[in-house]
């Protein structure tokens, strides 16, 4: 993912930097190669002074995000059990191929797999109900990714849901009673600091919803857009965001959601969005013509390939 920064934004270079970085390991950019651009090159790519490079990924360190290698670089720091649960899959996935491969020689159909793995599953037991959390920035946004990762797992898995706030309340023990805890990509460190690694912590990428690109792709041709976000590090990925996904549009104002000139950005633009954090401060705003959320949603090769086989894994291992 190419890190870029616009100086038209409210908020610092190295925020935007350090802001980029975690947008790129939220929406799985950094999935095939994690490796960052040293100080140096970013530095001279930018424009920017070193030190504001070395402040950003200071930050993004002290969150747990990236870790430097002597000799080699910087890196995002990735989950060794979410990378063997991937290898895993593609194992199985060569394996089935050539499966196929071999069913097709003998000219046996394909569909034979499908009545065997229906016939293995009823004769297994019920499988015991696996308790999963949901930890994220509000419980009413949990509740949607809850609702879209069921599509994939089914109706079996208990879901706990909880926004920051809560989860640091629960004691240790209470929470490494859960059999798996799912969070937002770059939260994972915060939620290891409580549960170390007695339990599992994944957490699926997001993407803009089918909602969101859709009503960005709506709106008409040079439309003038004013964008609020709660968090600063956010500015510079949702702003990109609006770009790709509605190239036609005109202006965009950006500010945050503790900023003093929200009303006039309202006053001023023809349609409002609003991340999804900051959806209390859009809402008390007046005279707005046009507003929408700007929300994510899990990815689908990340809770297909990724999420499924894991919980698969760690149901087999309660079960035990």
């Amino acid at each position: 993912m190419k890190i870029t920064i616009d100086k038209t934004l409210p908020v610092s270079i190295s925020v935007q930097i350090e802001g980029a970085v975690e947008f790129g390991i939220m929406a799985g950019a950094y999935r095939e190669n994690n490796q960052l651009p040293t100080v140096r090159a970013l530095s001279s790519e930018l424009g920017v002074a070193p030190m504001t490079v070395t402040k950003a990924y200071k930050s993004l360190k002290a969150k747990g995000l990236l870790e430097s290698v002597t000799g080699r670089g910087t890196f995002v720091v990735r989950d060794p059990r979410e990378l063997k649960h991937q290898n895993r899959l593609e194992i199985l996935r060569r394996e089935f191929l050539a499966l196929l491969e071999k069913a097709r020689i003998l000219e046996v159909d394909p569909a034979l797999f499908i009545g065997m793995f229906n016939q293995r599953e009823a004769e297994m037991e019920a499988p015991v109900p696996l308790r999963i959390l949901m930890v994220g920035n509000s419980r009413r946004i949990n509740e949607c990714y809850i609702r879209r990762i069921r599509d994939f797992l089914g109706r079996e898995p208990r879901f706990d849901n909880m926004d920051f706030a809560q989860f640091n309340t629960l004691t240790d023990t209470r929470a490494r009673n859960y059999n798996l805890i799912l969070t937002i990509p770059h939260c994972m460190a915060r939620i290891r600091l409580k549960v170390g690694d007695t339990v599992p912590v994944m957490a699926p990428y997001l993407i803009p919803s089918k909602e969101t690109r859709e009503a960005l792709a709506a709106l008409p041709p040079g439309t003038t857009v004013g964008a609020i976000s709660h968090f600063a590090s956010f500015v510079p990925a949702m702003a990109e965001g609006i770009r790709r996904f509605a190239p036609q549009v005109g202006t965009i104002r950006m500010e945050l959601a503790s900023s003093p000139k929200l009303q006039e950005l309202a006053d001023v633009t023809d349609v409002l969005i609003y991340s999804t954090s900051s959806l209390g401060t859009a809402k008390a705003l007046t005279g707005v013509r046009l507003m929408f959320e700007y929300a994510h949603t899990p990815e689908t090769r990340y809770l297909r390939e990724i999420l499924v086989p894991a919980v698969q894994h760690i149901q087999k291992e309660v079960q035990l």
